[in-house]
């Protein structure tokens, strides 16, 4: 059953609001942490962020939003975007040098396995990385996945299908029994 929809103009808003955000800033912290590859810090900015656009929108806006949460992924996706745009490299390719190449962090407390999946995962096109991230670190269903996307549910599963057969075909063998948990 779909969660009730929440209304812009109601004595009940900021209720429901606080509910919202209660039951969802881990998954769109996750979800905007996996996406980005930030620092604690920035990702927890990015998702205020998100929370700050929402409450905005519900307080100047007369459509309903039918799903929250489905929302919520869909704002989280545009800062991020909003994000890139703003804070392009300040070095060019030209000028890094293999020696001087950023690294990305490794997440606190991650196992091995993580982390090699992680670095697999980066390897995949934008789209297939988007939906795993969606489907198996934010946890969303094939059909809320697809109204964050705008796509059906069954273009979901296939996508998320071909996704997966690619990130097994990058993963050393002895690492594939991760992805069949």
């Amino acid at each position: 059953m779909p969660p009730e929809p929440i209304p812009t103009r109601d004595k009940e808003l900021e209720e429901r609001f606080l509910a919202a955000y209660d039951a969802q800033v881990k998954s769109i912290f996750r979800y905007i942490y996996y996406r980005t590859g930030q620092e604690k810090e920035e990702t927890q900015e990015l998702t205020q962020e998100v929370f700050m656009r929402t409450w905005a929108y519900l307080q100047e806006n007369k459509r309903p939003i039918d799903d929250i949460r489905a929302f919520l992924f869909q704002v989280a996706r545009h800062v991020i975007a909003d994000r890139w745009r703003k804070h392009k490299p300040a070095l060019s390719l030209e000028e890094l040098s293999p020696q001087e190449e950023p690294a990305t962090p490794p997440l606190p407390h991650a196992s091995l396995d993580l982390l090699i999946l992680e670095q697999h995962l980066l390897k995949l096109p934008v789209r297939h990385r988007e939906i795993l991230t969606l489907r198996f670190i934010s946890d969303l269903s094939t059909e809320e996945t697809g109204r964050v996307l705008g796509i059906s549910a069954n273009n979901v599963a296939v996508l998320t299908n071909r996704a997966i057969k690619k990130l097994r075909k990058l993963l050393p063998t002895t690492m594939h029994d991760v992805l069949d948990a």
